[in-house]
């Protein structure tokens, strides 16, 4: 799968609805592209139990966000690399058209570097967002012609897990969109 997106300032919650219910302002500060590589090793009845890893380069012209807001002068770059367990469905065709499924990834999530508003979040809770849990919910559709190719959406989620890992509540969220080949 290859994708991309632009990272939230916002929780999961509310990065999951795209922000809608915040007022214009700073909702997304830097960007995600990356590619994942899934594999499952089990499946039954349509569900599956796999793998994924992945790397990413998050990118942009915020070194911190939101109080303060510090801008860079030049691109910024932090990368990023996760890996964890699948677990997936393939879904519904409707209409003798299309597919849709989902899925999820539970894992853990290692950075270079804290950029925006992660690095912001990293300096309140006095916390290291170098090692976070990683959630990648997602939804997926396809064309019943040729369902080796999805379309992805998802949440790419870093978390402390509450304190749980690096003193740190939230990392950073980002909205993406990918195309993946199943082979």
């Amino acid at each position: 799968m290859v994708f991309a997106g632009a990272l939230s300032t916002r929780n999961m919650g509310s990065s999951a609805n795209f922000d809608m219910h915040w007022p214009i302002g700073p909702n997304y500060d830097n960007y995600i592209v990356g590619a994942a590589y899934n594999h499952d090793f089990y499946s039954l009845y349509g569900f599956a139990i796999g793998g994924e890893v992945g790397l990413a380069d998050r990118f942009g012209y915020f070194l911190q966000c939101c109080e303060p807001v510090i801008k860079s002068s030049s691109m910024i770059n932090s990368p990023e690399i996760w890996f964890g367990s699948r677990f997936s469905f393939d879904g519904l065709t409707l209409f003798n058209t299309f597919r849709i499924g989902g899925g999820m990834t539970f894992g853990f999530s290692f950075t270079g570097d804290s950029i925006g508003v992660e690095r912001g979040r990293e300096i309140v809770k006095n916390g290291s967002a170098r090692v976070l849990g990683y959630l990648g919910p997602e939804i997926f559709f396809a064309l019943a012609d040729h369902p080796e190719w999805e379309i992805v959406y998802r949440l790419h989620h870093r978390s402390g897990a509450n304190g749980t890992f690096g003193h740190m509540g939230e990392g950073y969220n980002a909205n993406v969109l990918g195309v993946r080949y199943r082979f």
